[in-house]
């Protein structure tokens, strides 16, 4: 339980405030229209940001340093 209370209360970047916005804006929006498949959108982007996760997954899309090497030589 504390990892849960420790990832919504901790380690808030600019990125994440604005999925957060973005989906309570997106949320009202659908609210007030009535539709179904915005408040999904809108639901995407609150779990996004309240799990602290993106579309690649936690640092899916992390540059990872090149282990390649040139006529055998590293570097």
């Amino acid at each position: 339980m504390q990892t849960v209370k420790n990832t919504l209360l901790t380690n808030w970047p600019f990125i994440r405030v604005i999925r957060l916005i973005m989906g309570l804006v997106i949320a009202y929006q659908a609210f007030n229209s009535q539709n179904g498949i915005l408040s999904l959108l809108a639901g995407l982007f609150i779990f996004q940001a309240l799990s602290n996760s993106g579309c690649c997954g936690s640092s899916g899309c992390a540059v990872l340093p090149s282990n390649k090497t040139k006529n055998g030589v590293k570097p």
